[in-house]
């Protein structure tokens, strides 16, 4: 029985560990990321295009003033006091699409799942996100981040702009910055895996308890 106990103590230890080091990653990425996430009416092709001409009148309008920003705080503020018009610009484009949907915009703490873009991934967690719902929201979403500004790597095939890069060293701890590189050392993937699992586990807990 004594070793029983020894071991059960030893597992709680292990996975005390793993939270805290979850916790504090977490708390790095979140205090130092903002997120833009797109969600389509459906999943018809009309929905998918005109999911994607937003975010690229999104990005053309707003893109070169949220990358003025210096920090995500600035960012925060800016997106909070500019709701109304990133929503007009959206319903602007939609009409423009010929499409009569709503457009709903919300700046709120989001839940994602792990996500690769470029040559960075960031673990599933709870981010700071601009969400743009185009109609009911029903269709597959697409996202990027606002900053560091990353929404342009599409376009780079996997490699960061060198300014982005210098905003995410200079934002996230050096043992973050490594960790959401796919860079395919053990010891980083064991540790990125570490943070997914527990990260992942959290958001199923917690949408199983909102049912």
């Amino acid at each position: 029985m004594k070793r029983f106990w020894i071991i059960i103590g030893c597992v709680l230890l292990v996975l005390s560990g793993i939270e805290s080091f979850a916790a504090n990653t977490m708390t790095d990425l979140t205090k130092s990321l903002v997120r833009l996430h797109v969600r389509a009416e459906d999943d018809s092709a009309t929905a998918q295009e005109n999911k994607l001409k937003v975010r690229d009148r999104i990005i053309e309008v707003f893109g070169a003033e949220l990358s003025a920003q210096k920090d995500t705080e600035t960012v925060r503020t800016y997106i909070r006091t500019h709701l109304n018009e990133f929503e007009a610009v959206a319903e602007e484009e939609l009409r423009r699409l010929g499409a009569d949907n709503d457009v709903t915009v919300s700046f709120e703490k989001t839940s994602f799942n792990t996500r690769e873009y470029g040559d960075i991934r960031l673990p599933a967690g709870t981010y700071d996100a601009l969400n743009i719902v185009i109609g009911k929201g029903e269709g597959k979403n697409w996202w990027c981040v606002l900053f560091p500004p990353l929404c342009f790597v599409e376009d780079a095939k996997g490699a960061l702009p060198a300014e982005s890069e210098a905003l995410l060293k200079k934002n996230l701890d050096t043992d973050t910055y490594e960790l959401i590189q796919k860079d395919g050392s053990l010891k980083v993937e064991l540790r990125f895996k570490l943070v997914e699992l527990w990260e992942t586990a959290k958001l199923k807990t917690a949408l199983g308890g909102s049912k």
